[in-house]
């Protein structure tokens, strides 16, 4: 059984780890589905979020074009600190808010998945114990992690329940 499969504990929480999870892989970052984001088309959200860490375009434009959103995720979470964008620490939460309005907004189906949650609780549920994890999701098995991935996606789900438009 994968990790967010059958949405999680109980009905109170839905839970994800990979794309191709029924019914909740959608909500991942790492779903192949394109998006427009700040001018630029993308192949995953992923690829948007990796591509925007990037100082320089060179950079980006090979982040951008990265075959699979696995390996720009690999790719992007390995940067030096002098490849990111400066402050990045400080501005990642905010850039992912955008991209994750983006894909959701651009998308009427993965609109709909995400608001079938309901008030349910969404949480990325990772399988391994590593610093990214921590902070994008929750540790499978334990209470370890900051879920920020499942707390944006429950933040963006109330504005597209009460019908706010992006940006706000």
């Amino acid at each position: 059984m994968s990790l967010g499969s059958g949405g999680g504990v109980g009905t109170s929480e839905v839970a994800f780890w990979l794309p191709d999870e029924v019914p909740f892989g959608a909500l991942s970052n790492l779903y192949p589905r394109a998006i427009r984001f700040d001018g630029v088309d993308y192949k995953t959200a992923e690829h948007a979020y990796k591509a925007a860490q990037a100082r320089r375009p060179e950079v980006k434009k090979w982040l951008a074009d990265a075959p699979t959103a696995e390996l720009v995720a690999i790719a992007g979470g390995g940067l030096p600190v002098g490849e990111t964008v400066h402050g990045w620490d400080e501005q990642r939460l905010v850039v992912m808010q955008r991209v994750l309005s983006a894909k959701f907004r651009q998308h009427t189906d993965l609109r709909a998945l995400l608001l079938s949650t309901g008030e349910r609780t969404i949480v990325e549920l990772a399988p391994d114990d590593d610093a990214i994890n921590r902070f994008w999701s929750r540790v499978a098995g334990s209470a370890i992690g900051e879920n920020w991935l499942g707390r944006l996606l429950m933040e963006l789900r109330m504005k597209l329940q009460l019908g706010m438009p992006e940006g706000e």
